[in-house]
């Protein structure tokens, strides 16, 4: 049997060391515990709805820096977690550097690597552009990205492939719209079940912000 732990730790946005830090000490909660996979929201490492900050190298540099910090502490467990992934090889539409949202999985010390993608983490799909949301401004969608690389979609979502106490496991990893795709076209939800999914997972946004202090 696989243990798993959701931690719902209050990320404060704009603030990733003080978001690494709580996220650490769950890391070593759920290790003395005998914890096979541990599992933070969406944007984990950031926070979420950050406007402009996007846009700031330097943020951008230390998201990546203790999204580092975590997957080096997969040691013995795995771990699943949301942060910024930037290639800063490419542009957004904007002409700013390339930014997704994504899912990230550690596994002692590496980054597990979905077989369909060019990089080593899952890219959201589908992008709210609604009320408080402005995702499409600052992120490439992976919608945009497998219209890039002149590929159908469908081939890029797969479940990521883990090995748990000798057993293999196949997760379906969802961000958040992805899992409630009515009003899309598109519906990732719909192409993981297709592919012998053994669980499901869909990270979503728990966070402070500051008119909720």
């Amino acid at each position: 049997m696989i243990k798993l732990a959701l931690a719902q730790i209050e990320i404060q946005p704009g603030h990733p060391a003080k978001n690494a830090e709580k996220m650490l000490a769950r890391i070593e909660e759920a290790k003395r515990n005998q914890t096979d996979i541990i599992i933070f929201p969406e944007m984990s490492i950031p926070g979420y709805l950050l406007g402009d900050t996007w846009e700031q190298s330097a943020f951008l540099e230390d998201c990546m820096y203790y999204g580092q910090k975590i997957i080096e502490s997969s040691a013995g467990i795995c771990i699943m977690f949301g942060n910024v992934g930037v290639d800063w090889q490419k542009k957004n539409n904007d002409g700013r550097v390339r930014k997704y949202n994504a899912f990230f999985t550690a596994c002692n010390g590496k980054l597990v690597q979905n077989k369909t993608m060019a990089y080593p983490f899952v890219i959201k799909t589908l992008l709210p552009n609604y009320r408080e949301f402005d995702d499409t401004r600052y992120f490439f969608s992976l919608e945009k990205l497998a219209a890039e690389r002149r590929q159908p979609v469908e081939e890029l979502i797969a479940p990521v492939e883990l090995e748990i106490r000798g057993q293999k496991v196949r997760i379906g990893c969802l961000l958040c719209e992805d899992g409630w795709s009515d009003d899309y076209q598109l519906a990732p939800m719909e192409i993981l079940q297709q592919q012998q999914v053994d669980v499901f997972i869909n990270f979503i946004t728990i966070s402070l912000y500051p008119w909720q202090k």
